[in-house]
């Protein structure tokens, strides 16, 4: 029933975003480090020269986004499952109240490393795939 409950809190969260203008949805940037060198990517400039996320800002930004009931944060990158506290974040994420989605390139997901996030609580994957054949020159090619 956990899952399901947290969905219904969310539903309500929803229609609280809709009525009062709160957000619904953040982007959380946890690190903008990344384990590839995509040409399109955002990440081409000098933000990527930013520290990872602290768990003390973490921390932070959960009171700030629990202030204006916020319901989701999506874990973003850089490619956030190279952050070293991702399964902390989320299992704090959880524990506030919130959904959580993690956009990932699925490329340092292992079946104990899925299993670890799924014991901390997230929600939502989100895999980004650019092409299914590798004959492609990404790097995020289904069958590489």
């Amino acid at each position: 029933m956990g899952k399901q409950l947290d969905y219904l809190r969310f539903g309500s969260k929803y229609l609280v975003s809709r009525y009062t203008h709160t957000p619904l949805w953040a982007y959380v940037f946890i690190t903008y480090r990344c384990n590839l060198d995509c040409s399109y990517c955002y990440l081409h400039s000098p933000i990527t020269q930013m520290p990872d996320m602290s768990n003390d800002m973490f921390n932070e930004v959960i009171k700030r986004l629990s202030a204006v009931k916020c319901g989701l944060i999506a874990f973003m990158g850089g490619e956030p499952t190279i952050h070293n506290e991702l399964p902390n974040m989320v299992e704090k994420a959880v524990k506030a109240g919130f959904i959580t989605h993690l956009s990932t390139n699925g490329l340092t997901l292992t079946p104990d490393y899925v299993d670890t996030l799924g014991k901390s609580g997230i929600h939502v994957f989100n895999v980004s795939v650019d092409t299914m054949s590798s004959r492609s020159p990404s790097p995020k090619a289904l069958d590489k």
